[in-house]
Order: C-alpha cells, then sequence, then structure tokens
C-alpha cells in the first residue's frame, strides 16, 4: 500500500470546493447559470490551519497560567477563535448571493455570512475536518 495516495496535506494546502446546501439539505445552485453554489476550503491538513489552531491555543495557554481555578475563556471566546480559523481557511467562493448582491469573498464578508447563517458555517466546519473531502486530485 502506498501511502502517497492519502496525502491530505497536499490537497489540504490547495483547496477543495464544498457545494453549500441549504438548512433542509438541498444542494443550491446559482439562479442565473445554475452552477452549484460553492465555497473554496483549506483543510485541517493545511499549514495554514495548523498554524492557527497553534496560536489559538497559545493564546489560551498564556491566558490561564497562573490563574488556576477560575474560567478566563468563555464560550464567546472560543467561538470566535474558532470563526476565525474558519475565515482564514476560506479561499473563495462562487454564486453566493446575500440580499441581491454578489459579495466579494473577502475576510470581513466570510466573517459576516459564517455569523448570519450559521448552517453554513457549520457545513465550512464540517468539512474542512473531513480528511475524505481533501484526497485525490
Amino acid at each position: 500500500m502506498d501511502l502517497s495516495q492519502f496525502n491530505t496535506q497536499e490537497k489540504s494546502e490547495k483547496g477543495a470546493k464544498l457545494h453549500l446546501a441549504g438548512p433542509d439539505g438541498t444542494l443550491l445552485y446559482d439562479e442565473e447559470s445554475k452552477e452549484p453554489v460553492t465555497i473554496t476550503l483549506m483543510g485541517a491538513d493545511s499549514n495554514l490551519f495548523t498554524s492557527a489552531r497553534h496560536q489559538m491555543l497559545t493564546k489560551r495557554l498564556k491566558k490561564q497560567l497562573g490563574r488556576r481555578n477560575q474560567l478566563h475563556l468563555t464560550a464567546e471566546e472560543m467561538d470566535n477563535e474558532t470563526l476565525d480559523i474558519l475565515v482564514k481557511c476560506t479561499l473563495s467562493w462562487e454564486h453566493i448571493v446575500v440580499s441581491a448582491a454578489r459579495p466579494p469573498c473577502t475576510a470581513e464578508n466570510v466573517r459576516n455570512l459564517y455569523r448570519t447563517y450559521p448552517w453554513i458555517r457549520e457545513q465550512v466546519d464540517e468539512f474542512i475536518g473531513d480528511r475524505s473531502n481533501f484526497l485525490g486530485n
């Protein structure tokens, strides 16, 4: 068995396309072009994801040092840290339409999309963590 066929790190760096589904599970398509609504994402094995996770954990550890038996990291802070990583791993999108506009894929717009539509954020999070999405070409 040649393990190189399972090199998820290389494909994680290049990114893979998530075909977005609506909250009801129906795959989404652009009304005009009939093309799939997609978000291109780096995987959990990418250097960027690993680096961002290490930075997040180091920040948490520094915050906790010397403060025993006290909660200094809130659930909201943890949620925002995860959001930061998801935003960093978002490379591009196609056919995203919000209020009849086609916003460019900027960090601010990505963050707003994931905050406004938690069902999109959930799909993105699951997709990034599923190594099977980052196999093959």
